[in-house]
């Protein structure tokens, strides 16, 4: 897969000491996009033909052999069935079944742009760009950050779609092989030529997936280094003005502790979330990322939705994996969905939000790059389904139904629009792949009881909440649907409910 006719490996004997050698590639390449070609002039940082091995860099390669001269083995990948995955908590931190509605469409499209924006053979065999398309490389940025591989094996796991864990695989691989600067157990800042390294690219769910569907150890060694680095690089430059984004590895570190059992990464996620706690402003918001001077100052007075759901997404890990409850951070996730239902406004008729919604707490801000002033938050539709967690973890928290009705408004104006705009992205593809099952299976709490009858404990939160859906289950799917404030089995075998929650 590494080389390609254009730039081919090579093998070759050596007569002189007796044995074959294999090149796989023609040489290494970093790739860097738009950013590398306003720095350097060339969208690559390193080209195969140069012959440059970078820093840190490494290539796995597979492959199998045989004692047999007639015949290589065949390699086969079984797939279990998407019930089980949803019982073995794979999907979600709970043992829940997979849950199939409306919102598979909005899953479905964001899955299928991932496999089509896939780097497919060549060095960087694996890679997903963040934007755009293989077609176009001078407009588009390599992808360095784990969670876009984790969600292909989510949806391949729950779908049984082999070429997306097939795609996983390979991004699992292309992360920790080129994202990945091993002399430093850094993630790689994307586009930018080394040594620059990003601690909000720090997120190694694709690799803590990789070693549980190969066992290979160099995955989780490398996504245990990444985390204790990206852990330290936050202690060694706090207290700072902010946090945003660049909390995202507090979720590597419940998902090591999650699988593992490692308190140490437990006892480390809870330091880490005091700080994201300390860093939220009085009124529930947060500020971009930290930064320290110059252009990267500018975080600290930036106010973006995107920017608060992701300093928060470890702290609901915490809350979801923690022995105990923590009423601070509870707290802290309920002040942020309070903010978001407060920074609500009308788009043409939907209420939702903006890509950024104030500078230095005021609505209007210079723009430097085009030299201009703004008036924020402007016209434009923001939405990630980070939002589809946060809102639908209040609903279910704070029993009101007005945090998960704000999310399903947009959500089905941003369905809706897909329908014309057939436009994708990595942000929204990984947030998509995580959180629109979480809230899907959490609508209707279906699992096996110690009968192995399929039980659930729906919820319905509006008049927004999905009438319908379909259950994977041992006896196959089974529809189910709200009707009179009341949920029935339309179809399949019956399933049984111990509990309905209606939330007002």
């Amino acid at each position: 897969r590494l080389a390609t006719p254009e730039k081919p490996g090579a093998l070759s004997f050596q007569e002189k000491f007796g044995f074959l050698v294999w090149q796989p590639y023609l040489g290494m390449e970093l790739f860097g996009g738009v950013c590398a070609r306003d720095r350097l002039g060339d969208s690559y940082i390193f080209r195969a033909e140069q012959q440059i091995i970078p820093r840190g860099m490494a290539r796995t390669l597979s492959f199998s052999f045989s004692l047999n001269p007639l015949a290589a083995p065949g390699v086969a990948r079984y797939i279990a069935p998407n019930w089980w995955y949803g019982l073995c908590e794979e999907l979600t931190t709970a043992s829940l079944l997979p849950v199939f509605n409306v919102y598979d469409a909005d899953l479905d499209f964001t899955a299928n742009s991932t496999v089509n924006t896939q780097f497919q053979r060549g060095f960087e065999d694996g890679a997903i760009p963040r934007h755009g398309s293989t077609a176009n490389l001078d407009k588009m940025e390599p992808g360095w950050e784990g969670e876009i591989g984790y969600g292909m094996f989510l949806t391949g796991w729950r779908n049984g779609r082999a070429d997306l864990i097939l795609g996983a695989l390979r991004s699992a691989y292309h992360f920790a092989d080129v994202a990945v600067d091993h002399a430093a157990c850094r993630v790689r800042m994307h586009g930018y030529p080394p040594h620059a390294f990003s601690v909000p690219m720090e997120r190694i769910h694709v690799l803590v997936a990789g070693f549980l569907e190969t066992g290979d150890d160099y995955l989780l060694r490398t996504a245990q280094s990444v985390i204790d680095s990206a852990h330290w690089t936050h202690k060694n430059s706090w207290p700072r003005m902010c946090v945003g984004r660049d909390a995202c590895f507090i979720r590597g570190q419940m998902l090591l502790y999650r699988y593992f059992a490692d308190t140490h990464y437990l006892k480390f996620a809870r330091d880490a979330a005091q700080d994201v706690i300390d860093s939220q402003r009085p009124d529930g918001s947060f500020g971009d990322q930290g930064g320290g001077s110059g252009i990267h100052g500018w975080g600290a007075y930036i106010t973006k939705p995107w920017m608060g759901l992701m300093a928060i997404g470890g702290l609901m890990d915490y809350l979801e994996l923690a022995p105990h409850e923590d009423a601070r951070i509870l707290a802290t996730v309920k002040r942020f969905g309070d903010w978001l239902l407060q920074e609500r406004y009308d788009h043409a008729g939907v209420m939702g939000w903006g890509y950024q919604h104030a500078y230095h707490g005021k609505r209007r801000m210079y723009h430097m790059l085009g030299a201009h002033w703004a008036d924020l938050p402007g016209p434009m539709l923001w939405h990630t389904n980070y939002l589809a967690r946060v809102l639908t973890f209040c609903t279910l928290r704070f029993n009101q139904a007005s945090y998960f009705d704000a999310w399903a408004e947009s959500e089905a104006a941003i369905i809706a629009k897909r329908e014309i705009d057939k436009s994708g992205g990595d942000h929204r593809s990984a947030q998509n792949s995580q959180y629109l099952p979480w809230t899907q299976m959490r609508l209707w709490n279906a699992r096996l009881d110690g009968n192995g009858s399929v039980v659930c404990s729906p919820v319905f939160a509006g008049s927004r909440t999905p009438a319908d859906a379909t259950l994977a289950t041992p006896d196959g799917a089974v529809r189910v649907a709200w009707k009179n404030d009341r949920p029935e089995t339309l179809s399949g075998a019956p399933v049984g409910v111990d509990q309905a929650r209606i939330i007002a």
